[in-house]
């Protein structure tokens, strides 16, 4: 028992307490080391005035509920130490029985929440400093947790999707907020089911949809948030490009005017030739009519017909090159569509003992495009490989092969490919560039602008590979990943 009571007296003094029996009167009849060394309270003193520097019992004192409610009580409370700093602690107390079931003492039992709420103001204002760097950040932020929802949705995100976070907080409709593409690889990822690695988009330009539908062009960069191997959420990151893309096609549309002026001065001879080609036509149908001749007559149509042909292709690709124009997106089948821009080219290839190939994707399926842009480029290309063949004279077979393919990316493919006289590299510098034409004055240079113009409207680009005397490739790529959902009923070109 001896044995038991020195247990017991090391445990009171050394535990990582405070604590002091008081007695009715509130006065303090034992009290451990600890205690006495934080509060400097002696036996024999209130427990308010060695707690608090009281001088008058507690409005809200522990110790009396104990007394009263004959049960533990627990209260956190701010006290004063002997040094006059102020400490917030937590206290239990607990009622001391008597045989005969009286309670004649109340232990009181203390923990010192210091650190605690050093640490606590240090975490609140971490989060605070993190929250208004999110909140005021240029970019929008869009977060989500484990389960997918949607934990972090700042004002910037509010402005450029048009959402608020009232609307977004809590959804698990990760498309509404991210790119398509990123988003069904973090859904797997947080199911479980994607790669083992971290799906990441770095820096790259794609479209996100506002509340109202509008595409808004972005950088966006995205990650999963893996501190191990089990995703703890996923964050996006994205730059409202709108403003850019307005100064872009302000310096483009200067840009093609200014060109455009140019052109047409520099093609005033060719323009005049044509107009000449029209008057003379004019004057052989008018010779015709008198004096009756019927091949004469049809020489002068043709004559209109030809040179009115060049002058209205002119107008038109001068107009496509000078205007801005939305592209007219729908739901088209791409090999439909290259066909189609293959028959006007069938018979010049057949005259000129060229093979036209049709080599489509037959897996190829639908594709969100604007039908016309691409039968424009298509048709663009295909004369200008057509050409390049006929004015080849070193083979004795030429082809022009039109590919369409489906990348792994879902992007969409289409390639003009030629063996003809090809290009050299000094020449492949130029192709893009202000109206250059390998032609000479057969030709305007309008061709390619129109459709790489056409092509980046559409967010694709255009890519060309030659080699002299072997032949010219050229690809144009369109993204399809952030695009709208397939319709209930396909559409056809």
């Amino acid at each position: 028992m001896e044995l038991s009571r020195e247990e017991y007296q090391i445990l009171f003094e050394n535990v990582p307490a405070f604590i002091a029996v008081v007695n009715q009167n509130y006065i303090i009849v034992q009290a451990n080391q600890n205690f006495k060394n934080t509060f400097g309270g002696d036996v024999g003193r209130p427990c308010y005035e060695a707690y608090k520097g009281l001088g008058q019992k507690c409005p809200d004192c522990l110790v009396e509920k104990t007394f009263l409610e004959r049960k533990p009580q627990v209260s956190e409370e701010c006290g004063r130490t002997k040094e006059g700093a102020t400490i917030p602690y937590l206290v239990r107390t607990a009622p001391i029985f008597d045989p005969q079931g009286k309670i004649p003492y109340v232990i009181e039992m203390a923990v010192d929440l210091r650190e605690k709420k050093r640490l606590e103001g240090e975490l609140h204002a971490s989060q605070d400093f993190l929250t208004q760097l999110i909140e005021n950040s240029i970019d929008g932020i869009v977060a989500v947790d484990a389960s997918g929802r949607v934990i972090v949705f700042n004002r910037t995100a509010e402005q450029i999707l048009g959402y608020q976070a009232s609307e977004a907080l809590g959804s698990m409709n990760l498309e509404k907020f991210f790119p398509k593409n990123f988003s069904r690889k973090m859904a797997d990822a947080l199911k479980g089911k994607g790669e083992k690695s971290s799906p990441r988009m770095v820096a790259r330009e794609t479209h996100l949809l506002s509340k109202t539908g509008q595409r808004i062009p972005v950088r966006f960069v995205g990650t999963m948030l893996m501190p191990g191997h089990c995703p703890m959420g996923a964050v996006g990151f994205f730059q409202d490009l709108r403003p850019l893309k307005f100064l872009e096609r302000e310096k483009l549309q200067a840009e093609r005017l200014a060109a455009v002026g140019q052109t047409v001065a520099g093609l005033a001879h060719g323009m005049k030739n044509m107009i000449t080609g029209l008057e003379g036509g004019v004057f052989a149908i008018q010779k015709a009519r008198r004096i009756q001749d019927d091949m004469l007559l049809q020489k002068g149509l043709e004559m209109i017909e030809r040179n009115g042909g060049k002058i209205s292709s002119l107008v038109k690709d001068l107009l496509s090159y000078s205007k801005e124009r939305v592209p007219d997106l729908r739901w088209i089948r791409p090999n439909d569509l290259a066909a189609e821009a293959c028959t006007p080219f069938q018979e010049k290839a057949r005259q000129g003992q060229v093979q036209l190939i049709p080599d489509f994707d037959p897996h190829m399926g639908l594709a969100y495009l604007d039908p016309q842009g691409i039968d424009t480029c298509l048709s663009n290309l295909l004369s200008n490989a057509v050409d390049a063949c006929l004015l080849d004279n070193g083979k004795s077979h030429h082809q022009v092969t039109v590919r369409t393919r489906r990348n792994e990316d879902q992007s969409v493919s289409f390639d003009v490919e030629d063996n003809g006289i090809g290009m050299s590299d000094e020449v492949k510098k130029k192709l893009f560039t202000s109206f250059f034409s390998t032609k000479g004055a057969s030709g305007t240079g309008l061709g390619l602008l129109v459709t790489q113009k056409i092509i980046h409207e559409m967010g694709g680009f255009i890519s060309v590979e030659t080699e002299p005397q072997k032949g010219s490739r050229f690809c144009i790529t369109l993204p399809q990943e952030d695009l709208l959902p397939l319709p209930e009923k396909e559409e056809t070109s």
